[in-house]
């Protein structure tokens, strides 16, 4: 009877550190979650500093011509190499909350100026 009775004692032990190990694990759980809202936060913050910091110093402007130029060359890559290339500039034109406007403005014209293949070239690929 008694080696039952310590046999029920460690079954307890076990599955109670195994409640507190769960408890340990939600709580590290908690806890990266919110490092890294306040790392989000944070990076933020920095982000908005520096764009206003960029505007005051007039180097956001320099920054606009340049993404104005490279913009309009990433377009006439594009349009010179057809196919896949328009399919990720048009990819790219929809990434307003990754890139600078200058390139999804410029870019969106992918959606309006393609180059129809002809009946043969489509045939022609798929067939291949």
């Amino acid at each position: 009877g008694s080696l039952g009775a310590s046999g029920s004692f460690r079954q307890g032990r076990a599955a109670e550190g195994g409640r507190c190990e769960a408890r340990r694990a939600e709580r590290s759980a908690r806890g990266g979650v919110r490092a890294r809202e306040e790392a989000a936060a944070y990076g933020e913050a920095l982000a908005g500093r520096r764009l206003e910091a960029g505007q005051r110093s007039g180097r956001a402007a320099a920054w606009d011509e340049v993404h104005e130029r490279n913009a309009a060359r990433l377009l006439a890559l594009c349009i010179a190499n057809g196919g896949v290339y328009v399919k990720l500039g048009q990819h790219a034109a929809q990434l307003d909350y990754l890139l600078p406007p200058q390139y999804t403005r410029t870019l969106h014209q992918l959606f309006e100026h393609n180059r129809a293949s002809s009946y043969e070239d489509v045939s022609r690929v798929i067939e291949e």
